[in-house]
């Protein structure tokens, strides 16, 4: 299988997480960066907004 999806920075990964609706605090870049994004994902599956693919759910409270 090949895969095609360019690596994004840590930064940019921030980025793409709060774009979606995560709160991201200063300690995301060590866990980025040791963890990595793709490992990270799977905890945050049960936060995904199920009428948005790329959107989290939002919190209210």
């Amino acid at each position: 299988m090949e895969y095609n999806k360019p690596f994004k920075p840590i930064q940019e990964q921030i980025q793409l997480l709060r774009d979606r609706g995560l709160t991201i605090d200063e300690d995301a870049e060590d866990y980025l960066r040791h963890l990595s994004y793709y490992r990270l994902s799977g905890y945050w599956l049960s936060l995904r907004d199920e009428h948005s693919k790329h959107s989290l759910k939002q919190h209210n409270g």
